[in-house]
């Protein structure tokens, strides 16, 4: 029979996996994170609402400045 050789792999256990992978990421980052989305969020949000009254009151500007060169 032939020598299995001394150098195999061992598989990682459970514990040495979580605390390889465990990186930069914390408590506070998440919370930035989610703060921004939600800040991102928010602001779409009002623009949605608005588009159309911000659309409309620039077309009145250039409506405005249009006629006051045609005159």
């Amino acid at each position: 029979m032939e020598k299995k050789s001394q150098n195999v792999a061992k598989p990682k256990s459970q514990e040495s996996f979580w605390t390889e992978e465990r990186g930069d990421i914390g408590v506070k980052q998440i919370a930035l994170t989610v703060a921004a989305i939600v800040i991102i969020g928010a602001a779409i949000v009002i623009v949605q609402d608005n588009l159309g009254t911000w659309i409309g009151d620039i077309w009145k500007l250039f409506m405005n400045q249009i006629e006051k060169f045609t005159q």
